[in-house]
């Protein structure tokens, strides 16, 4: 059996199947996407524009180091947070006039959260270098409002900026000169002491020189551990130094050693004090200077611009969404599909063979309109005699092919069971139209209506039910020539002589219908007896080919299969699932039975994409037998 997998074509085919889905998802879609965008009120955008530098603060300007240890990212970063932070938009807010002193907390909360959730804050960059300048990004849906807060927000925040390093200054030249008046008590302490020294003893000049040396080893020391960690090696080698001259110190007399400690701590502390009060004056002139880290670059103008919403690309955002959407439920619609829609797909899931693609018989007699002249024939005799009235139609054309594949003429298969998976599969139809086809090559044809539940073949052809097959069985009748009908009653019933009269091979086509109604059918079809008769319709004609009930309905197909040379299994496809088929399959193989293959009924001309090579044929034989046949009219009436 030839394995398939879905090819390009077969693409084609769902979407030729289902495209409604995807036509209706992205209806649906768009128009949802256009009423959510008509009723979207419209928002503007404002920018303002503000450069932030490193800030210093006196304790960094003593240490010579700035305030902020991190990267210059890092730094900007955590201004731009505070420039959404929630003091900035309160006060932004109230130099705006929305908040009322009559507001309740509640009330207030709810108007600073509105403007903190406007503001956004951006780092500007040029190429890959990143600058120090960050925007003030202000959304709302008041043009004018949004240019109010991005300006109101860089005043805001200056402004919190300079109180904030005017704080800092001030604290710490209050921490500097707090120090100083330490530092200068000690320095009078060390002086007077230095002094009282002297007059009682003279110090030598190998003192002097090693008390100066060891100072500037400790005030290098003192400025270098404001940069550097205790393990550092600069710092290791002054302690080395400072801790050599202590040594050498020691070994100088004691009076001597006295007076380099006291003269020592007069110099240390004289350098601290001048630095500290260096650096009380230069924080006084920072602090009346007022200098701000931020400078406002730029504002925004009296009015923001419109930025949304883009109804465009929502609507452009809506189609490809409903064509997505539409997508996906397509092939999931098509997976939870169980029925079979192509003949590969038959070949490959129930590995059988497609014997026949039969079309839809009614849609034909509706196009020839030869219903208006039946009035008294039920459907399926019109469907059946379809092919009897226009014997060169696709349709006969249809049963000619599953004639040819079932090469009934070049094999010794002369007994073949007609069943379906379920019923309204058009079974016996296919029976008797290919009774008909097979008749007309010159095969003496047996149609037997085994069916013995609801039998429907005496109703096709308009001749009497009883006596049957059914009486054969149970003995009431006197043979097979008693109760098998022939061309003879095919003339006297129901269907008339001039429907028939004119359709060859008619003669080679007898019928045995199903007889009296029973209720024990099973019993009667695998008596021994319907083995013998069998073999007496094998012997009397070429073709015997039976008629049974839906082989998942009841149990008689799968009995009567054993008795025959092969089954062949009708479908509709897209009305019976394919588990339900692949059961009929199984069920009748386990009895034993040898399946022919699978015939294809009701097909519809609209299904181009579902019988590989039935469509073109159709439409050949449709525009070759009805052309000419029109062209011949014309020419009659001409």
């Amino acid at each position: 059996m030839p394995t398939y997998e879905l090819n390009f074509r077969d693409y084609l085919r769902i979407l030729h199947k289902r495209y409604w889905i995807i036509l209706v998802s992205v209806i649906v879609s768009t128009l949802v996407v256009i009423i959510k965008s008509g009723k979207q009120i419209p928002f503007y955008r404002a920018e303002a524009t503000v450069r932030i530098e490193e800030r210093k603060t006196l304790v960094g300007t003593i240490l010579d180091r700035p305030f902020y240890y991190g990267s210059r990212t890092d730094y900007l970063s955590s201004e731009m947070r505070v420039i959404k932070s929630r003091t900035v938009a309160e006060e932004v807010a109230r130099r705006l006039g929305k908040i009322k002193e009559d507001m309740s907390k509640e009330q207030v909360d709810a108007v600073v959260s509105r403007i903190q959730g406007g503001i956004s804050v951006e780092q500007v960059s040029e190429g890959d270098m990143e600058t120090d300048l960050a925007k003030i990004v202000v959304i709302t849906a008041d043009a004018k409002l949004s240019a109010q807060i991005a300006n109101k927000t860089a005043e805001v925040y200056q402004e919190e900026n300079l109180k904030q390093k005017n704080k800092e200054i001030r604290q710490s030249k209050e921490f500097v000169e707090k120090q100083l008046a330490t530092i200068e008590e000690k320095l009078r302490a060390s002086e007077d002491a230095l002094a009282r020294f002297k007059q009682e003893e003279p110090a030598s000049e190998m003192g002097m020189d090693l008390s100066q040396r060891l100072t500037t080893l400790q005030v290098e020391l003192t400025d270098l551990l404001t940069r550097a960690t205790e393990k550092h090696p600069n710092v290791l080698r002054y302690k080395e130094e400072i801790e050599r001259i202590q040594q050498q110190m020691k070994n100088l007399p004691e009076g001597e050693i006295e007076f380099l400690r006291l003269r020592r701590d007069v110099e240390v502390n004289d350098q601290i004090y001048r630095m500290l009060r260096d650096r009380v004056e230069e924080a006084r002139i920072t602090e009346a200077g007022k200098v701000s880290d931020v400078t406002v670059v730029s504002l925004a103008g009296g009015m923001g611009y419109e930025v949304g919403p883009d109804k465009k690309r929502n609507i452009l955002v809506g189609f490809m969404l409903g064509a997505v959407i539409g997508l996906v439920l397509m092939f999931t619609m098509e997976n939870l599909d169980t029925s079979i829609s192509t003949i590969e797909d038959v070949e490959s899931y129930i590995k059988l063979r497609v014997l026949g693609v039969i079309p839809s018989l009614k849609t034909e007699r509706d196009r020839k309109q030869e219903d208006k002249n039946r009035g008294k024939l039920n459907e399926r005799s019109s469907n059946v005699f379809t092919i009897c009235d226009n014997t060169s139609s696709p349709f006969t054309e249809a049963f000619r092919i599953l004639r040819t594949n079932l090469k009934v003429e070049e094999s010794k298969k002369r007994t073949i069971l007609v069943t379906s998976t379920g019923p309204r599969e058009g079974k016996t139809t296919v029976l008797i139209g290919l009774g008909l086809v097979l008749s007309q090559v010159g095969l003496r044809t047996l149609l037997i209506d085994t069916d013995l539940r609801r039998p429907a073949v005496s109703k096709v052809f308009g001749i009497e039910r009883e006596p049957g097959i059914n009486e054969l069985l149970v003995g009431t009748s006197k043979g097979i020539d008693s109760v098998a009908k022939n061309f003879t009653d095919l003339l006297i019933g129901g269907l008339g002589f001039d429907y028939i009269r004119h359709q060859p091979g008619l003669e080679n086509l007898n019928i045995l219908t199903s007889g009296s109604l029973t209720s024990n059918s099973s019993e009667l079809i695998s008596s021994p007896k319907m083995e013998r008769l069998i073999g007496e319709f094998k012997e009397r004609y070429d073709v015997v080919i039976f008629d049974s009930p839906p082989a998942l309905s009841v149990t008689d197909a799968s009995i009567l299969s054993r008795y025959v040379d092969g089954v062949v299994v009708v479908y509709e496809m897209g009305r019976t699932s394919r588990d339900a088929l692949l059961r009929t399959k199984i069920q009748l193989e386990s009895v034993g039975a040898k399946i022919l293959g699978v015939v294809l009924n009701h097909t519809r001309p609209q299904t181009e994409f579902q019988t590989s090579y039935y469509p073109y044929y159709q439409s050949y034989k449709y525009k070759y037998y009805y052309t000419d046949k029109e062209k011949q009219e014309k020419t009659k009436e001409g």
